[in-house]
C-alpha cells in the first residue's frame, strides 16, 4: 500500500475506531481514558494489541480488510474490546503494585501480573496461550460484550480450544447476566 493511501485510510478510519472505543465505555469497568493509535502489520490476524504503556495499537491493514474486503466490521470491535480488557488487567496489576487494589481483587491481579511477566505468545505455545488467565478473561469478556450487544455474529467465533477445554461458555453466560442485570446498552446493528 502506498504511503499516501495508508494516510488516507488512517484519516478515514480514525473516527470509526474512536467511536468504537467511546461507545463501549460502559463495559470497561474503569474510568481511565483509552489512548490508541494505528500501526501497520502485514499479518492481518494481528488486529490490535495493548502495549506496556497502556496504549491500544490497531493494525490499519486489519481494519481495511475487515471493512473493505471481508465485510466484517464487527471483528474490529471484538478485538478492540479484547485489548481494552488487557488494558483493564494492566490497570489492576498497577493498582496491586501501588497497594491500592481491594483485597478481593488481589489474587486475580497477582495471577495477571505473573502471566504478564511470563507471557506465552500464541506462536510459542497455542495451548499455553489460551490457558493464560489474561487471555481467557479477554476472550470471554470481548465475546460476551459482542454477543450481548449484537446477538450471534456468524464471523465472530470463540477460539475452538477455549470452547473444548475450558468453562468459556459458563463465564460468557455470567458476563451476559451481569450486563443484562445492570442494563448495559445494546448494539445498534445485528451483522
Amino acid at each position: 500500500m502506498e504511503p499516501n493511501d495508508l494516510d488516507n485510510a488512517k484519516t478515514k478510519y480514525q473516527p470509526v475506531i474512536q467511536e468504537i472505543i467511546d461507545r463501549n465505555k460502559p463495559f470497561y469497568q474503569f474510568a481511565s481514558e483509552v489512548h490508541w493509535s494505528f500501526y501497520q502489520d502485514d499479518i492481518i490476524a494481528r488486529v490490535a494489541f495493548c502495549d506496556k504503556g497502556f496504549n491500544i495499537r490497531v493494525n490499519i491493514l486489519s481494519v481495511l480488510k475487515a471493512y473493505e474486503e471481508f465485510n466484517q466490521p464487527l471483528m474490529i470491535e471484538y478485538f478492540i474490546l479484547h485489548e481494552i480488557r488487557h488494558f483493564y488487567q494492566r490497570l489492576c496489576v498497577q493498582a496491586l503494585n501501588n497497594n491500592s487494589l481491594p483485597e478481593s481483587s488481589k489474587q486475580k491481579a497477582e495471577q495477571w501480573s505473573e502471566e504478564w511477566n511470563h507471557y506465552i505468545a500464541p506462536t510459542d505455545d497455542a495451548e499455553g496461550y489460551y490457558l493464560q488467565s489474561i487471555e481467557f478473561d479477554a476472550f470471554s469478556f470481548s465475546y460476551a460484550v459482542m454477543t450481548y450487544k449484537y446477538g450471534k455474529v456468524g464471523y465472530i467465533t470463540p477460539p475452538e480450544f477455549l470452547l473444548e477445554n475450558t468453562p468459556f461458555i459458563d463465564v460468557v453466560q455470567k458476563w451476559l447476566k451481569h450486563f443484562a442485570d445492570n442494563h448495559y446498552p445494546k448494539g445498534e446493528q445485528n451483522t
